[in-house]
């Protein structure tokens, strides 16, 4: 998971944003958390989905650069800001097959947008066979009929 060269994705519009966002927030303190986590990215080679790192990795680097955050600091106040700003994107899967990294290209995305599509329509799944009978049976059949459809669509299923 640990290695790559971020080399091979320099034309990726994420190592761009990536980089960029580091330009641009570099000396602003209430960044500073952000711009080590990309730094750290970047510098370690975690592009490409199959160059990714665990969150705690990230965490560790922080804390060591006198960013000390919990998990749940992490995921809103690093991980939620940077992928909508584009810079970077995860798996969702317990133990080594998650983990974050900055994408390469379209393709890596497309699995990252799979998975998430496809953890969505599970859930209304089983929200959908846990509310029948209730008014509200009906929308969810057809967001979970949506889901399938954007999995479809995706390239998930």
């Amino acid at each position: 998971m640990n290695g790559g060269d971020c080399g091979a994705c320099q034309d990726s519009q994420w190592v761009r944003s990536a980089n960029d966002y580091v330009e641009v927030n570099r000396g602003n303190p209430g960044d500073a958390p952000r711009v080590a986590a990309l730094e750290f990215l970047l510098a370690r080679g975690h592009c490409g989905i199959q160059n990714r790192t665990m969150i705690a990795d990230v965490q560790e680097h922080l804390a060591q650069n006198g960013h000390r955050i919990t998990r749940e600091q992490f995921q809103h106040q690093v991980l939620t800001v940077l992928k909508r700003e584009g810079a970077l994107a995860t798996l969702v899967h317990p133990g080594p097959q998650g983990g974050l990294f900055i994408p390469c290209n379209e393709g890596e995305m497309r699995q990252v947008a799979s998975q998430v599509v496809q953890r969505v329509a599970r859930e209304l799944h089983n929200l959908e066979a846990a509310c029948r009978n209730t008014a509200f049976h009906e929308p969810i059949v057809e967001l979970e009929q949506l889901a399938g459809t954007l999995c479809r669509q995706i390239g998930g299923v």
